[in-house]
């Protein structure tokens, strides 16, 4: 695997001087990177993107650690006895066309030939991959028009994605990179679209980077598995230092049809598939916004605490508005593994000190903390905060907030709140509302100092049941 990564030479078959062709974007991307030595292949090119073309392969003196291929798939079978005659040391293909649509011939000539030469195959029928720390970049999008304005050389992360769809690797990766800019999301560390499996699987991408030190937290889009006991055993050893979160395409029976047809996958039964993910603790969602934020949390949190972590379940509510405390009440007792902290008696005298006499309830879980701010000022929030963050029966923290610019009291801005809420051991999710304007900015800031902010209840408490999860069955 570790070839494809720190590749020195590269030869893209079927690169062309269209500057509106695929093609001529994986060598524009490939040329990101500034050290790879790269060499289209055009028999009817002299010069590419300022490089020498050349006719096939063979015409390169030197040796190859890749070779790209994206041609039509009638044509890939000579490439790849090409590939075989020069000795490459591994292939990528991403041109489509094979067992996806039934061409299990070509698909089951190009495995006998590679496995008795000992070439590994990436693909068929994906976008490779993107690597931000060693700056390979192998797609046929144009990242350099997509990205304009964004220097993504600098974009070092600590999530690696895997997936088997390699338009939703691209559009995951063009979300994620363009919402991080403007403080959402994540900033990534690999993302790999594995296709249809020739030789690189599930297994190999999970093994690769559960071992990269770079990489903390851990995405999966699969369709089906080629070794499903491999890929398990796997999952055990990584998920005790970094969390899984996958989501299974083919769940029902169209989508298992869809599946077979997109890359020519095979759907696992769903209830060995549950079993086997309840032995393993690999987080399980249900959509693409429930995988990315979930991602995008567990990011934060590695990123914020690079020592083996700890949270339990009890969670503590501090709200400005009464409503927002009940409807989040509501939302953790949905979450079986959630529950509503009971405070110390020491915590809840200490937090009525701080409120109006005439208050009799409020203080409690949840805490609304409005009409202690009118009689004490905005600092207050803190004063609860340090009391819940020193509280045992305190696992997390659910701060709400309005979005404001034009109010004395708008700490969400203060840099000395930022720094205490940073300097927290217990874990603090935010969910604000108010002024929309603010919100990117805002999560941004907070996520600097490894504070999630959600602007939906029912994702954040999910989310926060996913995280709990994933603590719960390290911690055992």
């Amino acid at each position: 695997m570790e070839i494809y990564f720190t590749p020195k030479t590269v030869a893209v078959v079927g690169a062309s001087r269209n500057p509106r062709k695929d093609s001529n974007h994986i060598v524009r991307n490939l040329l990101l990177n500034g050290s790879i030595k790269v060499f289209p292949i055009n028999p009817f090119a002299d010069e590419i993107l300022g490089l020498k073309a050349y006719p096939s392969i063979l015409d390169i003196k030197e040796d190859l650690d890749l070779v790209i291929i994206f041609i039509p798939p009638d044509k890939v079978l000579n490439v790849v006895q090409e590939c075989v005659q020069k000795k490459v040391k591994a292939i990528l293909i991403e041109s489509s066309g094979f067992n996806e649509v039934g061409n299990f011939e070509l698909f089951n000539q190009i495995k006998k030939i590679t496995s008795q030469a000992g070439i590994k195959v990436w693909g068929p029928n994906c976008t490779g991959y993107t690597d931000f720390y060693n700056r390979v970049f192998t797609p046929f999008a144009p990242l350099g028009v997509i990205f304009k304005g964004i220097d993504i050389l600098d974009f070092k992360g600590n999530v690696s994605i895997v997936s088997q769809s390699g338009m939703m690797a691209g559009g995951m990766m063009f979300q994620i990179v363009i919402g991080s800019t403007r403080g959402n999301y994540f900033r990534p560390n690999k993302i790999l679209a594995i296709g249809n499996k020739l030789d690189i699987n599930e297994c190999d991408a999970l093994e690769y980077i559960g071992n990269d030190p770079n990489t903390k937290v851990i995405g999966l889009y699969l369709e089906g598995f080629i070794d499903g006991r491999r890929f398990f055993n796997l999952a055990k050893k990584v998920i005790k230092e970094k969390p899984i979160i996958l989501l299974k395409g083919g769940s029902s029976k169209s989508g298992s049809n869809a599946a077979l047809s997109h890359t020519g996958s095979i759907s696992t039964d769903e209830n060995i598939l549950n079993g086997l993910i309840n032995q393993t603790g690999i987080i399980r969602v249900n959509d693409f916004n429930e995988f990315l934020e979930t991602l995008t949390v567990f990011s934060i949190l590695f990123q914020k605490n690079n020592q083996k972590i700890k949270i339990g379940n009890r969670v503590a509510v501090v709200t400005i508005s009464g409503g927002a405390g009940v409807v989040l009440s509501d939302n953790i007792e949905k979450q079986k593994n959630l529950k509503m902290a009971s405070y110390t008696e020491k915590s809840k005298i200490k937090i009525a000190k701080k409120f109006p006499k005439w208050m009799k309830t409020g203080q409690g879980n949840p805490c609304d903390i409005w009409p202690a701010i009118e009689t004490n000022g905005a600092p207050i929030i803190l004063d609860i905060l340090n009391i819940l963050n020193r509280d045992e029966n305190v696992d997390l923290i659910i701060l709400t907030m309005v979005s404001v610019s034009h109010r004395e009291w708008d700490i969400l801005s203060n840099k000395a709140f930022l720094d205490i809420l940073k300097s927290y051991k217990k874990p603090i999710f935010f969910w604000i509302f108010g002024d929309y304007s603010q919100f990117d900015n805002l999560r941004g800031v907070f996520r600097e100092i490894g504070i999630p902010v959600f602007t939906s209840i029912e994702m954040l408490t999910k989310i926060l049941s996913n995280v709990v999860k994933y603590f719960s069955y390290t911690s055992n």
